[in-house]
């Protein structure tokens, strides 16, 4: 009983600040503390598997939205949320046991020490869900490409972000392609399956950066080899569009093009 007297409690108000610094992790963490020192152990366990299970879906839902969604959501929703949830918990299971221990002697957790605990739980937080967007990107680009590519153009791409450094960045010139030829009719599929075949062609004969000839000195001419593992119907001249346009787009980013390179 000595060593319970010595325990510290989680006030409501310590808890509250605890989640919106750092989330649902941290609140789950000091009211399964309070839960511990009430004697509830089972309560304690529950609500660390709890807090720990609501972190990865929160913040995993907010990963697999599209960015056009999570955009509109207000920034301090992700903040407000946790403390809704750990302030209903507290009010419910701990308002009146915390009254009463404090009755009983027991003193209040120190509230810089909540403050370094929470700054922990955000960093664990926010490596967290880094972590889990690259794995997340990662198995869009691998496995959902086209999905990945047309939320990408929807979302993320910006003509007015594109870094002017040459390098040539295959999102990018997919969604500034689409943009010139979207109203002549043309899908991003169509972009991409063009782009993605001369990329192909590129690599089948051995050409190197933005030459003109092969790798057996063979004029530059990916239209034939697109003609020929194409699936979806486009002719020569809806080829050549599309890669004119791609001269546009690495004309863009600073790298020099004759305007010969599509036959």
């Amino acid at each position: 009983m000595e060593n319970q007297q010595l325990s510290k409690i989680y006030s409501k108000n310590q808890i509250d600040i605890a989640a919106f610094i750092g989330g649902p992790l941290i609140a789950s963490y000091l009211i399964s503390q309070n839960f511990k020192i009430f004697g509830d152990k089972e309560a304690s366990k529950k609500t660390i598997l709890i807090g720990l299970i609501s972190t990865v879906i929160f913040f995993g839902v907010l990963v697999l939205l599209p960015e056009s969604i999570t955009s509109k959501i207000p920034n301090i929703s992700t903040a407000i949320i946790p403390i809704i949830i750990a302030d209903l918990i507290v009010r419910q299971y701990q308002s009146k046991k915390i009254e009463d221990y404090h009755t009983k002697g027991y003193p209040k957790a120190s509230s810089l020490g909540v403050l370094g605990k929470s700054v922990i739980s955000l960093i664990i937080t926010l490596i967290s869900v880094f972590l889990l967007y690259q794995v997340v990107t990662f198995i869009n680009v691998k496995y959902n490409y086209a999905g990945y590519l047309k939320n990408y153009c929807n979302s993320s791409y910006n003509e007015k972000s594109i870094s002017k450094d040459k390098v040539y960045v295959p999102e990018d010139a997919s969604c500034f392609v689409l943009q010139r030829l979207k109203e002549k009719g043309f899908t991003l599929q169509q972009v991409d399956q063009v782009l993605t075949l001369e990329f192909d062609y590129q690599k089948e004969i051995g050409i190197v950066g933005n030459s003109e000839k092969d790798s057996k000195g063979n004029d530059y001419n990916p239209l034939p080899y697109i003609k020929k593992h194409q699936t979806l119907g486009l002719s020569d001249e809806q080829i050549n569009l599309i890669l004119n346009e791609e001269l546009e787009y690495m004309k863009f980013i600073g790298i020099e093009v004759t305007e010969t390179k599509p036959k």
